[in-house]
């Protein structure tokens, strides 16, 4: 993950997530749980970079997308 993008962690009663923030915006990545069907989501928090929540199916894939939209 890129340096200039900061996360920060969040739990509740539905699953984790996770805030990923840099200069143009922030996306949450929401951890899989049984109303997501397993996939990890993409939603917009700030900046307008995902247009429509964005589902995938590995951690790893999620970051590489996240990283794209964050990166400057």
């Amino acid at each position: 993950m890129n340096n200039k993008i900061q996360k920060s962690y969040q739990s509740n009663a539905f699953g984790d997530r996770v805030i990923y923030t840099s200069l143009k915006g922030s996306i949450a990545l929401d951890y899989p749980c049984y109303l997501q069907y397993s996939k990890f989501e993409l939603k917009n928090l700030q900046g307008n970079l995902v247009k429509k929540n964005e589902s995938y199916g590995s951690l790893e894939v999620a970051e590489e997308r996240i990283e794209k939209l964050l990166s400057e």
